[in-house]
């Protein structure tokens, strides 16, 4: 009797700590919307008011090409406190939140450009980012004068350090006056690409996430093996 009671309660455990395990990565994920998409794309766009298409794709194609000029970089635009989500504390505060950001993402390597109403932040931009970034932001608006803020910061930047990389045309026409849907919804939803990523370790020090979540189910998995046997051996020994 005392045992089916036991077995009983580490199969409850067991189910709560698969609950547990469940919503973690989901809740992470949810923390800060910029660091999932970030870790999979190269540049995050705020929610609300949205980028239209024209001027988003011209900043992701501008990132790709000083990427493959071999200076990559990675870029958030915060328009509201809504971007950070549970960091939203660090709103108008552009350097303190890119010092987060970059380890949630990368780490003391990578290159990081935050663009907010208040100003810039970053990490690794080089020697002349002041001389680069004079004279650009603050800027009011959403996310069509801060993305555009960006295509100059970046080209700026990258020629600075000596990586002149061309800006790409923005398309003004009707289709590209839309509302990009590059990253909308990405990160609220927890999709499982970000979650991936995080698990394979990308970023700074992702690849750990699982065991955390893993070591309480595999040891209550382990009692309830014991627990099961125990009954066992015990008709055993009395035969």
């Amino acid at each position: 009797m005392m045992c089916a009671v036991r077995a009983r309660v580490a199969c409850c455990l067991l189910a709560a700590a698969l609950a547990v395990a469940a919503a973690a990565p989901a809740a992470r994920a949810d923390g800060d919307p910029a660091s999932d998409i970030l870790l999979s794309q190269d540049v995050f766009f705020p929610y609300s008011p949205p980028t239209s298409k024209g001027v988003a794709q011209a900043l992701v194609t501008l990132t790709q090409r000083a990427r493959r000029a071999g200076w990559p970089i990675k870029v958030a635009i915060i328009a509201t406190a809504q971007d950070l989500g549970a960091a939203a504390s660090l709103y108008n505060s552009p350097q303190q939140y890119a010092n987060f950001l970059a380890s949630e993402v990368g780490g003391p390597k990578i290159r990081l450009l935050v663009v907010m109403p208040a100003g810039f932040g970053g990490q690794n931009l080089g020697a002349g980012v002041n001389k680069a970034l004079a004279g650009l932001g603050p800027i009011n608006g959403g996310g069509d004068p801060l993305a555009k803020l960006a295509l100059t910061a970046v080209a700026r930047l990258s020629a600075t350090d000596g990586h002149r990389v061309a800006v790409p045309p923005i398309d003004t026409s009707g289709a590209g006056r839309q509302p990009y849907q590059g990253n909308q919804g990405f990160a609220k939803n927890a999709p499982s690409s970000a979650k991936t990523a995080k698990s394979k370790g990308a970023g700074g020090g992702g690849g750990v996430g699982w065991l955390i979540y893993a070591a309480p189910i595999i040891l209550i998995a382990g009692g309830v093996t014991l627990l099961a046997r125990r009954p066992r051996r015990a008709r055993s020994s009395e035969g």
